[in-house]
């Protein structure tokens, strides 16, 4: 089914989305492409995926210690230098 809408319609449902934390899907043939969320939504995802991101870091850290992966930055960059040079 396609619907089509006004600009008018279009920001009452955007200003409904935000009031109401509704969650508005956008599809093409009937397939989701994208979503429309409130800023609240957005900030809770946004914030979700720097949790993840730091998790992540923090376990690479503790592999790196725990197999001896830990390397001085000047010594990383040496060795990048070294290798460029290799070619």
């Amino acid at each position: 089914m396609v619907e089509h809408i006004s600009i008018d319609r279009l920001v009452q449902r955007l200003g409904r989305s935000s009031r109401e934390n509704e969650r508005i899907i956008i599809t093409n043939n009937d397939a989701p492409i994208a979503a429309l969320v409130s800023l609240q939504d957005l900030e809770m995802l946004e914030a979700l995926e720097d949790a993840a991101d730091v998790s992540e870091a923090k376990e690479a850290i503790r592999e790196a210690e725990t197999e001896g992966g830990l390397m001085d930055f000047k010594v990383f960059l040496e060795t990048l230098e070294q290798e460029g040079n290799k070619t």
